[in-house]
Formats: C-alpha cells, sequence, structure tokens
C-alpha cells in the first residue's frame, strides 16, 4: 500500500553527500556526524534525489530494477531519509 509522498522533488541535503568508498567497495552516505553504508538499491535512490521529480526518480529506477516493485519501497525509504535529515524537497510553495 502506498502512502501519499512528502515530497515531490527530492534532493540530498547541503550537509550530506553519497560516497563510493573503493578501499571498502561500499556505496556511503557521508554527513557530519558519521556516515551511513548503502546497499545498492538504497545508493541508486540516494544518487538520483538532485531536485528531479519523485516520477521521474521512479521510472528510473524501475527501468534499472525491472523485476522489482520499488514503489512502496522509495517511499518509504525517502520518508526516513527525510526524517534524518539527509534528504529534503524542493518543490516550490504555494
Amino acid at each position: 500500500m502506498t502512502t501519499d509522498p512528502l515530497f515531490q522533488r527530492p534532493q540530498l541535503s547541503p550537509h550530506a553527500r553519497y560516497h563510493w568508498d573503493t578501499v571498502r567497495k561500499q556505496h556511503q552516505l557521508l554527513f557530519p556526524e558519521g556516515v551511513l553504508v548503502l546497499n545498492h538499491t538504497s545508493a541508486a535512490i540516494i544518487r538520483r534525489c538532485d531536485g528531479r521529480s519523485l516520477d521521474c526518480l521512479i521510472n528510473e529506477l524501475e527501468q534499472e530494477f525491472p523485476d522489482a516493485r520499488i514503489l512502496d519501497d522509495v517511499h518509504h525509504f525517502l520518508q526516513e531519509m527525510m526524517r534524518r535529515g539527509f534528504v529534503h524537497d524542493t518543490t516550490p510553495s504555494d
């Protein structure tokens, strides 16, 4: 069951950045207080958090992961990233 998203154009917050650690061979989200190790799918979502529309982001992920049902997972993941302050919405307010 899909919930209404709290965002339309997710973007990585200025204090967080995606990083591929070549030594550890890990996708990472770096922020001042530490590091969050990401799996392949989470990294694919984070790399697309650049202000593009949520629909575009999901369409690209569906092409990259054609056998996965990702819609709910993307929404839940982005909501958690927003809650933790790593992602914010760039949709202009009315």
